[in-house]
């Protein structure tokens, strides 16, 4: 039951990037959602999940759901990704997957030059070359 648990802390935020709002919370992280999607993204299924929050009480609400708002706070500070002004990104806040999922920082995305992304899209206001 704890790996289960670990395993589905690391995946919030990722949850939280996809199906995120102001207004979610522990008591309706589960809605909105299909059980396969959600075992996708988590790694649990909604009835392990339901009882680590209504059979365990392994969360704290009032901590989940403050932890749940400065990550959508943090992501929407962040949200120009392209700004040369931030020294971070929201990605930075999001921890390696079990699957190996992993959000490539910014730093890897541009090449040397700083002019256009290795992906092949282009810069905002910066010619293709």
């Amino acid at each position: 039951m704890l790996s289960r648990l670990r395993g589905f802390a690391r995946t919030i935020p990722s949850f939280l990037m996809a199906y995120g709002n102001s207004e979610t919370q522990l008591e309706n992280f589960d809605k909105h959602i299909t059980d396969h999607v959600f075992k996708d993204v988590t790694g649990i299924n909604l009835e392990q999940f339901r009882a680590l929050r209504d059979k365990h009480k392994f969360f704290d609400s009032a901590v989940f759901d403050h932890s749940v708002q400065e990550f959508l706070n943090k992501k929407e500070q962040l949200a120009n990704y392209f700004d040369p002004e931030q020294s971070e990104d929201i990605f930075d806040y999001i921890p390696p997957q079990k699957t190996n999922q992993i959000f490539t920082p910014r730093w890897v995305v541009f090449n040397r030059n700083n002019q256009t992304l290795v992906c092949g899209f282009k810069k905002p206001n910066t010619p293709r070359q």
